[in-house]
């Protein structure tokens, strides 16, 4: 084994040598570096081999072990001798490393006490990457493994010399999990033993710590090292909480109660406050009751835990933070926590359990301010106001948010929705939510009585009704239906006005037969019948209960319509006698009604046609650009034979009316028979223009041009 790193010298030196080596020795060892040249190694070989007296005999052995590592030789005569060297000289790397490859190769068997002094030795954390390691072919990890399985468990003892080994062992990454740990629990009992707490036995502490929690005894002496030194961080936190568990389980009062105040002050410092935190807290508490830092370390603890449902005692806790709110809270600020997971928490364990007093609103509403993110709070916020019929401005706001979250049920849109009405946010700029939210819960059918009046008042102030509106309207109304009557009219108006006269006539008719006594559902309604259906015999029956009423007594168009209508049954004298009601009661100048009772007039006799003339003068008076008066004018005077007039007549309709060749006709006759041929000719020319003339028209066109030939 040994063969290829040391070259064995076997031969004794001579008896000269051996009378002469010690002396020579001695004189080499005088220099600071004695030489190792062959010839000194040769006295040192001799001298030991003749048994120079000590102590002298382990500087000798030194100097020859020197010697004989740059040689790469081993003198067997001296074995006894390397030793003595490496055991006297500990801080000598040559000597150390020179030994424990002797050992290692199996030119010396040394006892097991020595050979773990001999590797204790070069476990030094210096000698680490020393360059023998490799020079000498000692493979250091393999060294200590077979060490380490040497030692038995059951019977290990920590000497000063495997103490070394052990570390080294520890340090070593070719070890297994198991094979280190056992080394850190034999580590573990010899620190302790010593009472060691330096940076090397810490280490081993924790790995215990972390590797083998049942080890109790290590779980004391960490957590003892730890509060002895006020250790509040991470790994402090970690080795408190095992002793309060344990201390816990065992039902250890007096640990419980110390414990459990060092925990909570090292969860504090490393602002670990949540579930765990907890019951160290309370326990704590228990302790120093009073403290105002534990306190409220323990109300922001539960307020980050969500558990509080789980016991009362906690519940009752967050209810002395709020009422201690002012003696809490500068701890929160010096420690930056957040006050608002207090009544948070209170506040979704108030709703969670159904509290809806006042001193609970009180809470949502602080909750809702600090945490406008949490939905469900908007909801136990919302029910809380709905159950104190709470339908203010400020509610409303709640109510909306609730809405706006989805948190919303049928109670709180109901709420909403007598909110806005309450509120009479239908005449602001925000009128469009609360119509939106009326119509959603009309098409649930869930409009209570309130929601069916506002909708009703905002359908009614609308210049339109929007597509939806008519939508619901005509969904809801069947048989048994709840629809407000006047709603009935509004519908049919937006009908009317989108030119849907079948469907508006049907939407009159459903007004009129649910006001039987409404004066402008009648007036449209018959107006309807009359105008767009020719309906006169409906239009009758409808006008003539309107004109009775209050508001038609002296209305015009009801009147006016209940005429013509009579007109187009051919009653005439019932007619003229509403006609006449008009002029003497409502509008004496109105020019329709004076001009259909001026036609109505010439019927009759000369006094009736006096009449008609005294009608149509009137309404020439009124409407003095109404081409229709001259029209019915033309013929009055041609009828009394005053063609002067009837010529008048006709220039003043054909002036203000549309062209009419006709008419042009006539007045061309007219101007014919006095003469006027000059104005008859532009009177034929007008009938070609509007392509109206026949063969006569041109042969009197004819005649008049020869006529002013003749006169000219």
């Amino acid at each position: 084994m040994a063969k290829g790193i040391f070259k064995e010298i076997k031969q004794p030196p001579t008896l000269w040598q051996r009378l002469v080596g010690g002396a020579k020795a001695a004189r080499h060892l005088k220099i600071a570096n004695p030489p190792l040249t062959p010839d000194a190694v040769v006295h040192y070989y001799s001298a030991l081999v003749g048994k120079t007296p000590q102590p002298a005999l382990a500087r000798v052995a030194k100097a020859l072990l020197w010697a004989d590592m740059k040689t790469r030789q081993f003198h067997s005569r001296c074995a006894s001798w390397y030793p003595l060297a490496a055991e006297a000289f500990p801080e000598d790397e040559r000597c150390a490393f020179y030994v424990a490859a002797l050992y290692h190769h199996g030119l010396i068997t040394p006892s097991n006490t020595a050979l773990e002094q001999s590797v204790g030795r070069l476990m030094k954390p210096d000698w680490r990457e020393s360059i023998y390691w490799n020079k000498l072919d000692l493979p250091r990890h393999e060294i200590l493994k077979r060490m380490t399985d040497c030692l038995d468990e059951e019977d290990i003892r920590i000497t000063p010399e495997r103490l070394p080994i052990l570390e080294a062992a520890f340090d070593s990454t070719t070890l297994t999990e198991e094979q280190r740990i056992r080394v850190a629990r034999w580590l573990g009992v010899a620190y302790r033993a010593s009472g060691r707490s330096d940076d090397r036995a810490e280490i081993i502490y924790r790995y215990l710590f972390i590797h083998v929690s049942e080890d109790k005894e290590n779980n004391q002496y960490l957590a003892n090292l730890f509060s002895g030194r006020d250790l509040d961080d991470a790994n402090a936190c970690a080795v408190y909480l095992r002793m309060f568990t344990e201390a816990n389980k065992e039902n250890k009062q007096e640990a419980r109660a110390y414990w459990s105040l060092r925990l909570s002050h090292a969860y504090i410092a490393q602002n670990r406050l949540g579930v765990e935190a907890v019951l160290p807290l309370q326990v704590a508490l228990a302790l120093s009751p009073g403290d105002h830092l534990l306190e409220a370390a323990l109300a922001y603890s539960i307020g980050r835990s969500d558990i509080i449902l789980l016991d009362s005692s906690l519940l009752k806790h967050l209810e002395m933070a709020i009422a201690f709110e002012s003696e809490l809270v500068p701890h929160f600020a010096e420690r930056q926590w957040q006050w608002s997971v207090v009544p948070r928490a209170l506040a979704l364990a108030w709703g969670q359990v159904g509290r809806r007093d006042s001193l609970a609103s009180f809470i949502y509403g602080r909750a809702t301010e600090l945490c406008p993110e949490e939905k469900v709070l908007w909801f136990y916020y919302a029910v809380a106001l709905l159950e104190t019929g709470d339908y203010s401005h400020k509610a409303m706001m709640i109510y909306e948010k609730a809405h706006y979250y989805k948190q919303a049920d049928e109670r709180i849109l109901l709420a909403l929705a007598r909110t806005y009405h309450e509120n009479r946010i239908h005449e602001t700029p925000d009128r469009r939510k609360a119509l939106t939210l009326w119509e959603t819960l009309y098409r649930k059918g869930t409009a209570t009585d309130d929601v069916l009046a506002a909708l009703t008042e905002v359908y009614l102030s609308e210049e339109r009704l929007s597509d939806t509106a008519l939508e619901l309207l005509q969904k809801y109304t069947r048989p048994g239906a709840s629809i407000p009557d006047s709603l009935l009219l509004r519908v049919a108006q937006e009908w009317h006005l989108r030119g849907d006269l079948p469907m508006a006539l049907r939407w009159y008719q459903e007004a009129e037969q649910a006001m039987p006594g409404h004066f402008v559902t009648l007036l449209e309604y018959g107006l309807l019948l009359k105008e767009k259906f020719s309906d006169f015999t409906g239009a009758v029956n409808i006008l003539a209960r309107a004109v009775i009423l209050p508001g038609g007594a002296k209305h015009l168009e009801a009147h006016f319509g209940l005429a013509e209508s009579l007109l187009g049954l051919e009653k005439r004298e019932d007619a003229r006698r509403i006609f006449q009601i008009i002029v003497e009661k409502i509008d004496p100048n109105h020019t329709q009604t004076l001009l259909h009772l001026a036609r109505l007039n010439l019927k009759f006799e000369e006094l009736g046609m006096l009449r008609a003339e005294t009608f149509y003068e009137r309404a020439a008076r009124v409407a003095p650009d109404n081409p229709e008066t001259y029209r019915n004018m033309v013929d009055l005077y041609r009828a009394q034979g005053n063609s002067k007039m009837e010529q008048w007549a006709l220039e003043q309709y054909l002036k203000l009316g549309e062209a009419d060749p006709l008419r042009f006709r006539e007045l061309a006759d007219l101007y014919i028979r006095r003469g006027e041929f000059e104005k008859a000719e532009g009177a034929l020319r007008q009938v070609i223009s509007l392509g109206k003339a026949d063969r006569d028209t041109y042969t009197l066109l004819g005649d008049v041009v020869q006529q002013m030939r003749r006169a000219g």
